[in-house]
């Protein structure tokens, strides 16, 4: 295995920063663990394995733990090779920071589609973020106007602690949604990682209670055997399509048969 470049600025990354003394350790035994094009077996028993083979009180669950961390910030992106079914872990802009040596790959390479997507949930995320906090800042200007300064901060705090509670029961009701749907149309339990990856893009292209449950449902009908990455791109076309709620989605598709020629519009 080549040796790896870890550069400097790598202290001041806002990513790194948001994670824990053991997500970082795990980030950095995955980067002298991956093969020369960025890739890992993401099979939670053989990462264990990979990644602390001398360490046998790191748990398998504390590892999962971790990559389900890196993949919410955004260091890690998952998929599944469609001819094997098998499940992998690409580190994102491994490119710009190591050297490739190797003409031939030790695993499937990762969809182009999905990492030109990760980059628009990201933004997506950010930017609802931002739009929400806004609306709860406006919301309160005038309120605070004529307030203490201690006490005008006081209340921002507050707001801020009640958006956050909010966001986090929306995710949890996200999930409930999209175990129920794939365990009622695909069978089996999704592994944790695709159902944080499809929550997190769900919530950042502005998805309403629903559409995940509907974009399960077409999945099952359209690729059985491969769901997760068939899932990601339908996922990323609705977005693009402007999807944001069930009638949005029957709409699409109304459209898309009146295209095809599949329904005659007479008149």
């Amino acid at each position: 295995m080549p040796n790896r470049l870890i550069k400097e600025s790598i202290k001041r990354s806002p990513e790194i920063d948001r994670l824990s003394w053991f997500e970082e350790v795990v980030f950095y035994r995955m980067l002298v663990t991956a093969d020369d094009y960025g890739t890992l077996d993401a099979r939670p028993v053989v990462l264990r394995n990979d990644l602390f083979p001398t360490k046998d009180t790191i748990t398998r669950k504390a590892v999962e733990d971790a990559i389900t961390k890196l993949i919410s910030v955004g260091l890690l992106i998952p998929y599944v090779d469609a001819e094997s079914g098998m499940s992998y872990l690409y580190i994102r802009n491994w490119e710009k920071h190591q050297v490739i040596r190797n003409k031939r790959r030790k695993y499937p390479a990762i969809p182009e589609a999905l990492k030109t997507s990760l980059l628009q949930v990201e933004t997506s995320r950010i930017q609802v973020v931002a739009d929400r906090k806004q609306v709860v800042a406006n919301g309160m200007q005038n309120e605070t106007s004529c307030m203490p300064e201690s006490e005008s901060e006081s209340k921002y705090e507050s707001e801020y602690e009640s958006f956050e509670e909010e966001e986090e029961q929306l995710s949890r009701a996200r999930a409930r949604e999209f175990l129920t749907a794939w365990k009622r149309y695909i069978r089996g339990d999704p592994t944790e990682i695709i159902v944080n990856e499809a929550v997190r893009r769900s919530l950042a292209f502005g998805f309403e209670d629903g559409v995940l449950d509907r974009a399960v449902e077409r999945t099952a009908q359209m690729n059985p055997v491969s769901p997760f990455d068939y899932l990601m791109k339908l996922l990323g076309d609705w977005k693009a399509s402007k999807v944001r709620t069930v009638d949005d989605v029957d709409m699409h598709f109304a459209d898309r048969d009146v295209k095809s020629g599949k329904v005659r519009v007479w008149g």
